[in-house]
């Protein structure tokens, strides 16, 4: 399956509408300009990011931290269903 290929649930779609605008008026950086993005990046989901959100109770959360190439921690965070028995399906990173 190509990239374009991918089918997404309609409610991902509506609720990735409005951070796909965002990030089609970001500005363009040149390949290998990590910092720029990550300022970029980091101005738009900053205020975001200081939240906190109550998640349903049937819903955990686990964070694992993962170390890119230059040595930054990076969260990346797992949502699933505290009681599911089906096999593991999409993610999205």
């Amino acid at each position: 399956m190509g990239i374009s290929e991918h089918i997404h649930h309609p409610a991902y779609a509506l609720a990735m509408g409005p951070a796909a605008e965002m990030f089609a008026s970001m500005p363009k950086h040149t390949v290998g300009d990590v910092n720029g993005r990550r300022a970029i990046l980091a101005q738009k989901f900053g205020a975001m990011s200081q939240g906190t959100v109550d998640l349903p109770a049937e819903v955990y959360e686990k964070v694992h931290q993962v170390k890119s190439k230059d040595g930054t921690l990076i969260n990346v965070y797992q949502f699933a269903p505290k009681k599911n028995n089906d096999p593991p399906g999409p993610s999205v990173l």
